[in-house]
């Protein structure tokens, strides 16, 4: 009996299709309000649902929107924080900002991204 082949999807440049926009708050005052959003970056991602293990990650935040984000490794031109926002230009999430929980480099020079929705 033939064993069954298993091939793993893979991320390629023709998959990297949503652009994604990477925003740094600055404070400009003593009060939350007074912070502006400064663009430091935008590429073309993938997006999928969040696996268990990255919905685990998200569970100790407390989420209902996740999104698992994989791009390309900008580094040392870009390296993405967990202290900056990311907006996605796409009809599903228009309007909608999205806080870095997690960063992750893959084998194949790609970085992976945990992404926990904000209330706008």
């Amino acid at each position: 009996m033939d064993k069954p082949i298993f091939k793993r999807s893979k991320t390629t440049a023709g998959t990297l299709r949503v652009p994604a926009v990477f925003y740094l708050l600055r404070q400009n005052g003593p009060y939350p309000e007074q912070a502006t959003k400064e663009k430091v970056y935008q590429c073309f991602c993938e997006t999928y649902e969040p696996s268990v293990k990255d919905i685990n990650i998200l569970g100790t935040q407390g989420t209902q929107t996740g999104v698992t984000m994989i791009m390309r490794n900008p580094m040392p031109e870009f390296t993405p924080t967990v202290d900056m926002t990311v907006e996605l230009q796409t009809q599903l999430y228009r309007n909608q900002s999205f806080k870095i929980i997690s960063i992750s480099v893959t084998k194949e020079n790609f970085v992976k991204l945990i992404l926990q929705g904000e209330i706008s």
